[in-house]
């Protein structure tokens, strides 16, 4: 039988209000307990998102999440004549694609499984916030949503002989750009900003210094328990290429690939999905505590 592989990755969650830090684990008991009706929030006027189903177990909360355009019909393909049918749902219904998502609260980490149709790490950082606003959970709650770095990026990063340019990008972390030690964040820090990223390319023939500079402030930012990176781009020529190269976090992000049947039963592929995210999120877990430990970690 055919199979697909899927992928599901980790990140780390930075959520303040203008009044300071939240609470993750009661904002989270909060959603846990709100009623099914209250879960529903539309992002823009072609995106709704639901959740279906959320179990709470320990330290876990399961949810799965229900994404799709109300106002769109279906079409239908006829293999046959090669015709396109519109078809219709029943009243109060919608053509939705599931995703699912485990959050670990405590440990400010959340893992979503990747697919080309189905809630991304964007649209739930609008989903939380814009859920916080309508249910008065928090007025004005600003979400953002981080991959967690693999240690196999730094790995990578050593096999550059020659950088032509690097690329960061970071959002503000937990409490306040101070979390970050860097130039990049004290600039940011100090024009108030939201978001901060900056590019640096060596002159032609030339390499960026690999431990100091930008360099070095990526190295930094990979290394930290609760990474606040949007994007890292690193270009230039590994040791014994013959050609450039470019290397990124979201290839080099905590993540892990499951192989699934193509006609699996939608129960069975849930629990197969579940239990990898479950177990992603306990090497999640171990890796920024193992990171917050060091004198640059931040927690």
């Amino acid at each position: 039988m055919a199979r697909r592989v899927r992928w599901i990755k980790a990140y780390v969650m930075h959520a303040r209000t203008p009044e300071g830090l939240i609470d993750y684990v009661a904002f989270f008991e909060r959603v846990a307990r709100l009623p099914q009706q209250a879960l529903r929030v539309e992002i823009h006027n072609e995106l709704v998102i639901a959740v279906n189903k959320i179990e709470v177990e320990g330290n876990l909360i399961k949810l799965r999440f229900a994404s799709g355009n109300p106002e769109e019909l279906p079409l239908l393909y006829d293999e046959r004549t090669g015709d396109l049918e519109t078809a219709s749902t029943p009243d109060g219904t919608w053509l939705a694609a599931a995703t699912r998502v485990v959050l670990v609260p405590s440990e400010r980490l959340i893992i979503i499984e990747s697919k080309r149709v189905g809630v991304s790490a964007t649209s739930l950082e609008r989903y939380f916030t814009k859920l916080a606003r309508q249910n008065r959970i928090v007025n004005r709650l600003n979400f953002d949503i981080s991959p967690l770095p693999s240690s196999s990026f730094e790995d990578e990063l050593e096999r550059y002989a020659r950088i032509r340019e690097a690329i960061i990008q970071v959002n503000r972390p937990n409490s306040d750009w101070d979390d970050a030690n860097d130039i990049l964040s004290e600039l940011a820090a100090e024009s108030g900003g939201q978001k901060a990223s900056v590019s640096v390319s060596a002159a032609r023939g030339d390499s960026l210094e690999k431990n100091e500079g930008i360099v070095n402030i990526i190295r930094d930012h990979v290394r930290r328990g609760y990474a606040n990176i949007r994007d890292v781009r690193i270009f230039g020529r590994r040791i014994g290429d013959v050609a450039d190269s470019m290397l990124t976090l979201e290839k080099h992000q905590e993540q892990r690939a499951i192989e699934i049947e193509t006609r699996i039963a939608q129960d069975l592929e849930e629990e197969i999905v579940m239990a990898a995210e479950v177990e992603l999120a306990e090497r999640a877990i171990l890796l920024v505590r193992e990171r917050s430990q060091a004198p640059e970690g931040d927690r």
